[in-house]
């Protein structure tokens, strides 16, 4: 007996497809071997109940992926067309309000997953109604919008161009640690789908001082922020990027090598230190300056290292 899938608030199409091809499987389950007549009569009532309620699910066609996308952005831009100063003091919201702009953002990042769904925020006007959010005075919506823009720019070159310009806000938000943890880090989040493997992201983030704020991102107490922002300077350094890029990178690269021989001396998490290894193994691989850097006396690198091996 095939169960016919469960109906997902705004899956629409989706759901469609999946019970079409669900009638599929089961008409070829009764075919036989195509040599004897299928009596109707014969079917049993369980198998007859699951067959019309697949045929009435897929003849009842609900609202499209695009119509709920589009719902859902109504009602974040309805309350921030109503609220104009998003980060004033005096924007609070009641929890029925608080409830109805979380699930708007939980069914747009659901949708937004698909790059299709994704670049439909273009047209929609959706990127002015989720990055308005970046500016909440309500860091659970302020985190919802961070992830939203990571969602929407993930391996999506036409959404992280459209975000782009939000990418100094984003820094602000990671570098603010009056912010609560978990906005900080979906803040991040956003900031590595902008720039990572997107020259133009790059080079906004190093326009932007972005290195500056990774940099502060290490001495964290959260470790997600840490490991986060050292994957993200291992993607920088590494051969792939841009060479106009490199030379500015490299400017930054006597206090990024200090900074990690300091990590290692006092690191004692096993997890932060393999990302530091494999940050300075990268700086190494890749540009004869850094290596230079590490063959410095007076940065004792060698005796830090040796000290971990003997650890291990």
């Amino acid at each position: 007996v095939y169960v016919l899938p469960m109906a997902t608030p705004g899956s629409g199409g989706q759901d469609q497809q999946r019970n079409l091809q669900a009638i599929l499987r089961w008409s070829l389950a009764q075919q036989g071997d195509g040599t004897q007549p299928c009596d109707p009569a014969q079917m049993d009532p369980e198998r007859r109940q699951w067959l019309e309620g697949a045929l009435a699910s897929v003849a009842s066609a609900g609202p499209s992926e695009t119509e709920v996308l589009k719902a859902a952005l109504v009602q974040l831009k309805t309350h921030g067309d109503s609220a104009p100063d998003l980060a004033g003091e005096t924007n609070t919201l009641n929890e029925e309000e608080s409830d109805v702009l979380d699930k708007a953002f939980q069914q747009i990042i659901y949708l937004i997953e698909d790059v299709d769904h994704a670049k439909d925020l273009i047209p929609l006007e959706g990127i002015s109604v989720i990055t308005q959010y970046l500016h909440h005075s309500n860091s659970g919506l302020l985190q919802l919008a961070c992830e939203a823009v990571a969602t929407a720019s993930q391996n999506n070159p036409a959404c992280q161009e459209a975000f782009l310009p939000s990418l100094p806000r984003l820094l602000a938000v990671v570098d603010d640690s009056a912010l609560p943890d978990g906005a900080r880090v979906k803040g991040l989040y956003a900031v590595s789908c902008l720039t990572r493997e997107y020259e133009p992201g790059l080079r906004e983030l190093l326009r932007s001082n972005g290195l500056s704020v990774l940099l502060h991102c290490l001495h964290s107490e959260i470790t997600k922020l840490v490991i986060k922002s050292l994957f993200m300077l291992m993607s920088y350094y590494s051969s792939g990027t841009a060479v106009q890029l490199q030379e500015q990178l490299l400017e930054k690269i006597s206090v990024l090598v200090s900074e990690l021989t300091s990590m290692l001396k006092s690191c004692q998490a096993n997890d932060v230190l393999g990302h530091v290894l494999s940050v300075l193994s990268t700086l190494v691989s890749n540009h004869q300056q850094a290596v230079e850097e590490c063959q410095k006396p007076e940065l004792g690198l060698e005796e830090v290292l040796k000290e971990k091996l003997q650890a291990l």
